[in-house]
């Protein structure tokens, strides 16, 4: 089995290099398409041939096709793709871009819609994806072990809840990123080095996501915060400024803003 990446940037080559370093390869050859210089010498480090043109790129039936491309180019490349597709399937990544456009687009109905995000560049990944009717239960186990290789992978039961995968660990990591700034500049003004407080802040996300992974569901996770809660203590205080800025309802309100906004871009 080959995989073939049409679209070598940031997230086609976390991709590429995560599936290369399994110890045991999903796929016997992984080749890629991309007109610019700089992917073609980044595919040449991790040894993946890449070709300028998709007209000469080889596509069979043991060829999965990976569309990594920006969603303004997906009709030019699907048109490039319409009837080469017979007897294999494609995995989009392109935000927004919806199963029936792509079936339209490639004259193909086997087609898997995914949603990863940014940590998979470390292999720290959260994805999720919905597969169209004609895709197979051995394509699934292919896409659910394809996106296992840089973090873990949830096959959503519609299509439309990708859009709520966007708003939710898609643009997750900047909301994460947004807060650790708040929490850097707030230690700053008093009085901690930038040094300081970035290697606290960001090491009390990266421990507090590790325990809360320990918890089973929601309340498990809010016992977590409990525990940490002393009453009359420190983080009580705390938390007493976050709900009087109603930080748990402007948090759903973004989330529900990116979803809505992930809905104006596929429309």
């Amino acid at each position: 089995m080959k995989l073939l990446v049409i679209g070598f940037g940031n997230m086609g080559s976390a991709m590429a290099k995560a599936l290369l370093q399994k110890e045991d390869p999903l796929f016997e050859e992984i080749t890629a398409v991309d007109h610019s210089e700089q992917k073609a010498a980044l595919a040449q480090e991790l040894g993946v041939t890449i070709f300028k043109s998709l007209k000469s790129a080889f596509i069979d039936k043991d060829t999965v096709v990976l569309l990594a491309v920006k969603p303004q180019d997906i009709q030019s490349v699907a048109e490039e793709l319409k009837d080469r597709l017979d007897g294999t399937f494609l995995v989009s990544i392109a935000a927004g871009v919806s199963i029936e456009s792509l079936q339209k687009g490639t004259n193909h109905p086997a087609i898997v819609r995914v949603m990863p995000n940014t940590p998979a560049l470390i292999g720290s990944g959260a994805s999720g994806w919905f597969a169209a009717n004609d895709v197979t239960n051995d394509q699934k186990a292919i896409v659910q072990a394809m996106l296992e290789s840089f973090g873990i992978a949830v096959e959503v039961s519609k299509e439309d809840h990708i859009d709520v995968v966007t708003a939710l660990s898609g643009s997750g990591p900047a909301y994460m990123f947004y807060f650790i700034e708040a929490m850097i500049e707030g230690a700053t003004e008093l009085g901690l080095s930038p040094e300081e407080a970035q290697r606290l802040a960001i090491q009390t996300m990266v421990g507090g996501g590790q325990l809360a992974q320990t918890a089973l569901d929601l309340e498990e996770l809010k016992t977590l915060r409990k525990r940490v809660t002393s009453k009359g203590g420190t983080t009580e205080r705390a938390l007493e400024i976050l709900e009087k800025g109603e930080f748990k309802t402007l948090t759903k309100k973004a989330v529900k803003a990116a979803y809505e906004r992930a809905l104006e871009l596929g429309s």
